[in-house]
């Protein structure tokens, strides 16, 4: 089945990033790293769809003092061909509120639809630069996934979102019941047992409640693991606080070779600083966009259990009616009540088809929808490991050269400090 080789894929991608971890922490050698950057490229080639709309999103200023009630904004520029939209190039601008907004409606018009993920919000520190700018990217790729998508790119609100100047409707609540909706699924798994135990949607969703709690079982080590280089980071700046301090007492050519060690593992840790960032803020990131975006896939598929349940309830409702009106027509005097019946029974007829051509057409659509969502996020992965490989190769050939500066100023009769 397609989710199951999909979930392989990503069990080897996963398994890689430990590896690339490790990699990093024992600083093997370049020829390994490298070898492992392009087995990923071939473990997670997919192909990427055509977009027929181009949006891209700038940070556009803040609004406020920088406290409880400031805001950021991002100007909006999108360029199409699409016949759905009045022109062709336009701007607008958005707040994150504004993005909430339209995540919400494609979530209520399009169930059994994977609507993509938003970066997360934060309420403490939120004008900081890194924050701003994994912002903006995360906005970009939210609307670019949208734009890509054959149903989501011509949705009125999509429309709504990327040309109006109107400003859009806002709710304080918004944040919180899109976490509603998209964790509320006691209903639905309630009423499981009615779809069939093979069914492959069902299995679909015990995959990706595992992969759900693997990706943050692996987000919570490499936050562990970007917690040691901080730490090692601080020894080694401790070390070059010692060293200078017992580089005044000495006398040269002591001196300056403990001020040349010294002023190297300031500089390793440095290297050892940035290193974090990128294991943690760039490929954590990631994880953490794809955590947030399995309960959207999972929400996509509880969509599908809740119209199977709304149409077996309207299924049994009309069936039992139909056993009211066979004794209303047993009996004398009854011909009011058993047009009565008729009626309602015809009416809930009408809704069972209803719920079943909504339940087949979310069915019809749903593989279709996690291929796209595994295949897209196998991409954010690849291209989230290279660099994090990246990274651990210019990482180690700095501390390569950091080392062999100081292995050369200690093997100098006359070392510059």
């Amino acid at each position: 089945m397609t989710v199951v080789s999909n979930s392989v894929s990503l069990a080897v991608a996963v398994t890689i990033a430990l590896a690339l971890v490790l990699v990093v922490s024992v600083s093997v050698s370049v020829t390994v790293t490298v070898t492992l950057a392009l087995a990923l490229a071939v473990v997670l080639e997919v192909e990427v769809p055509d977009v027929e709309i181009e949006v891209q999103v700038a940070k556009s200023k803040e609004k406020g003092a920088k406290g409880a009630g400031a805001f950021t904004t991002y100007a909006v520029s999108t360029k199409t061909t699409e016949d759905v939209f009045a022109g062709t190039s336009f701007t607008v601008v958005r707040r994150y509120r504004d993005f909430l907004w339209l995540q919400s409606e494609l979530l209520d018009r399009y169930p059994g639809v994977i609507i993509p993920p938003l970066p997360e919000k934060r309420e403490y520190n939120k004008f900081d630069a890194f924050f701003l700018q994994y912002r903006r990217r995360g906005l970009q790729k939210f609307l670019r996934t949208i734009a890509a998508h054959p149903r989501l790119a011509r949705s009125s609100v999509t429309i709504e979102f990327l040309e109006s100047e109107t400003p859009l409707p806002s709710s304080k609540n918004l944040a919180r019941d899109i976490f509603s909706k998209v964790t509320s699924f006691s209903m639905a798994r309630l009423h499981a047992a009615n779809l069939q135990e093979n069914d492959e949607f069902s299995m679909a969703q015990d995959q990706l409640d595992h992969l759900s709690a693997g990706l943050k079982a692996t987000a919570s080590g490499l936050k562990a693991q970007a917690r040691v280089f901080v730490d090692i980071a601080d020894v080694l700046d401790g070390f070059s606080d010692e060293a200078t301090g017992l580089a005044e007492l000495s006398q040269p050519p002591l001196a300056q070779w403990i001020t040349a060690t010294g002023d190297g593992m300031y500089r390793v840790s440095l290297i050892d600083r940035e290193l974090s960032t990128s294991v943690f803020e760039t490929f954590g990131a990631t994880l953490g966009e794809y955590v947030r975006g399995s309960y959207l896939a999972r929400a996509a598929l509880v969509a599908r259990a809740e119209a199977y349940i709304k149409w077996q309830d309207t299924v049994a409702a009309g069936d039992a009616k139909r056993a009211a009106l066979d004794k209303a027509r047993e009996k004398p005097g009854k011909e009011s009540a058993v047009a009565k019946l008729e009626s309602k029974i015809d009416a809930l007829d009408d809704k069972a088809r209803e719920y079943q051509m909504a339940f087949d057409e979310i069915t019809a659509g749903l593989q279709a929808e996690l291929t796209r969502f595994h295949a897209r996020r196998e991409v954010d992965l690849q291209h989230a490991l290279v660099a994090l490989t990246q990274d651990s190769i210019t990482s180690h050939q700095k501390r390569r050269a950091i080392f062999g500066s100081i292995l050369r100023s200690l093997q100098d009769d006359n070392p510059e400090p």
